[in-house]
C-alpha cells in the first residue's frame, strides 16, 4: 500500500475540521506551503485551537507544529502534537458566561447555570413528537 504525501494527509486532516472558517485556517498553516512561509518570516512555532471530528465525534483540539532544520540535510523537520482540549473549552465558556450547554446525544441536552444566585443549576430537557403511536 502507497504511503500518503504529506499534501495529502494535511488535506484528509483538514476535511476533519467542520467550520469553513477554521479548516481555512489550519490549511493555510498547516500546508506546506504555509509553513515554509511561517518559517521564512521567523517562525519556528505554529499553534492553532479548532474543532474537529473523532471517533468519539466534535472535539476542540490544540495542535503544535515545532519547525527545526535538519543539522544534516537543512531540510526543514516538523513536529505536530495535538491534544484533546475539549474539557478546558468547555470549562471556559461556563467560567466566562456561566452557561454551557451541551448536546448529550441527538435528543437530549443539558444547560448548566454557574452563576445562578442559588448555585450551579443544571437543567436536561429533550424534543418529545406528538407522533409516538400513543392514542388518546
Amino acid at each position: 500500500m502507497e504511503q500518503l504525501k504529506v499534501a495529502e494527509k494535511m488535506l484528509a486532516a483538514a476535511n476533519q475540521v467542520p467550520d469553513p472558517g477554521q479548516r481555512r485556517q489550519f490549511i493555510e498553516k498547516f500546508s506546506h506551503a504555509g509553513m515554509l512561509k511561517i518559517y521564512a518570516s521567523g517562525g519556528r512555532e505554529i499553534n492553532l485551537e479548532y474543532r474537529r471530528y473523532t471517533g468519539n465525534g466534535l472535539i476542540w483540539v490544540h495542535t503544535r507544529v515545532a519547525m527545526l532544520p535538519d543539522p544534516d540535510s537543512g531540510d526543514i523537520l516538523a513536529f505536530f502534537y495535538t491534544r484533546d482540549i475539549d474539557e478546558e473549552k468547555i470549562l471556559q465558556e461556563v467560567m466566562s458566561n456561566g452557561v454551557y450547554i451541551a448536546e448529550l446525544d441527538s435528543k437530549r441536552y443539558t444547560r448548566v447555570d454557574t452563576l445562578s444566585p442559588l448555585g450551579p443549576i443544571s437543567t436536561s430537557y429533550m424534543p418529545i413528537s406528538w407522533d409516538n403511536g400513543d392514542t388518546a
